[in-house]
């Protein structure tokens, strides 16, 4: 683990100092995704290292796994053409624009309006049980089965509504920033969601660090702690306290069992079906399969703790968990190299905008920050489906400007 730390500590500074050359600023989504990779191992390893129960080899074989993956995103990121597709990134940047194209009213409006249909189809899907209100983190666990498209639904526009309030009220003030931010933050309680709460605080210091006062590098350590650190906060809120124990940071015990099975031959190779699987499934909602069909990267979760995904429950891993399961170190360092490839080219489109709209602003973030649009995978149709069903409600457009030169 030593070794690892260190080692992580200095390809990390390495690369700040790589970001700090070619930006104003280390509270960029390089930065955050960087740190974010390695937080979740040091910590889940340090927290679970006296009680692990796999042996020696695979321990030391994870830290590598996972050096490698912060790696490969490095080397991804660092090595990208940006001028060689620009051309590239204006196209792009201007497929983005027409999915902006919404005055704040209608923005208002349709969220408000795709968010009081999904709430109301969950509560009638639920039977309005009183536990949305009473223990929403129990709701969320056991009668979400059957309206998991309403659910998502309701998230995103929660959202939405939230960036839009932003943009519409402007909070130039920390003080103004922080209220909007606590009054969506009790809304998204009521979701049961650890995600979604976490979201609107990490969009409020987005936001604040773009349009309010710029933020330094110990507020990205913040955000990066955040999902880590805050989640035993959240489930206190969400009134799960049987959750706060140690078992929540078994995300390096899990991975390294994976890993030893692996290297056991009791677990074979999926030769690219877990990531395939995980793309197609998540297009659509998980009920048209039935709870007993087992893809993607619930095959994993089975494995480490059968019978826990009937129970709506499942064990948590690293990141490059699915992709070692597909293709060894090879895989994780591949798939690893494309993440940091492609933050690089998002990054580098919506630089083309010299100002954000809320719908820019909240895909801005999904794609470069983390994923506030919970349940979509980044280049999902569902998401895309979604925004442009909020686009049909055009009237007089509300256009940034696109820098062109």
């Amino acid at each position: 683990m030593t070794l690892y730390l260190y080692s992580s500590l200095f390809l990390i500074i390495l690369f700040l100092f790589y970001l700090r050359r070619t930006s104003s600023t280390l509270f960029a989504p390089a930065a955050f995704l960087a740190v974010k990779t390695s937080v979740p191992v040091i910590i889940s390893s340090f927290v679970s290292i006296n009680f692990i129960s796999v042996g020696v080899s695979s321990i030391d074989y994870t830290y590598i796994i996972s050096f490698a993956s912060l790696l490969a995103i490095c080397l991804g990121y660092v090595i990208y053409p940006t001028r060689a597709l620009y051309s590239f990134h204006n196209l792009f940047a201007r497929f983005l624009n027409q999915l902006s194209l919404l005055n704040f009213k209608q923005k208002l409006l349709s969220s408000v309006l795709f968010l009081v249909l999904a709430v109301f189809f969950i509560l009638a899907k639920s039977n309005f049980s009183p536990k949305w209100i009473t223990n929403p983190r129990e709701a969320y666990e056991t009668l979400r089965l059957g309206i998991g498209v309403f659910y998502a639904i309701a998230t995103w526009s929660l959202v939405l509504l939230y960036c839009t309030a932003l943009f519409r009220f402007k909070p130039y003030k920390v003080r103004s920033m922080l209220i909007y931010s606590l009054i969506f933050s009790f809304l998204s309680l009521f979701s049961g969601s650890k995600g979604l709460v976490a979201s609107i605080i990490i969009i409020s210091i987005l936001y604040c660090h773009l349009f309010v006062r710029p933020l330094g590098f110990l507020w990205l350590l913040f955000v990066a702690l955040a999902p880590v650190l805050g989640v035993p906060v959240l489930n206190l809120l969400l009134g799960s306290a049987y959750d706060l124990n140690l078992n929540y940071f078994q995300y390096f015990n899990s991975t390294a069992s994976l890993v030893e099975a692996f290297q056991n031959k009791s677990l074979p190779h999926f030769s690219g079906l877990i990531t395939i699987e995980n793309r197609i499934y998540s297009l659509f909602p998980s009920s048209m399969f039935g709870t007993s069909n087992i893809f993607g990267i619930y095959r994993l979760h089975e494995f480490l703790n059968p019978g826990k995904l009937e129970l709506g429950r499942a064990t948590g891993t690293l990141f490059w968990a699915s992709y070692f399961a597909d293709a060894g170190l090879i895989g994780v360092f591949v798939a690893s190299f494309s993440i940091g490839f492609l933050l690089r080219f998002y990054v580098s489109v919506f630089n083309l905008f010299a100002s954000f709209n809320p719908l820019l602003f909240i895909l801005y973030i999904q794609f470069c920050w983390f994923d506030a649009f919970n349940y979509a995978e980044h280049l999902a149709i569902v998401p895309l489906i979604f925004i442009l069903s909020l686009c049909g409600f055009l009237g007089r457009p509300y256009l940034p400007r696109l820098i062109t030169v």
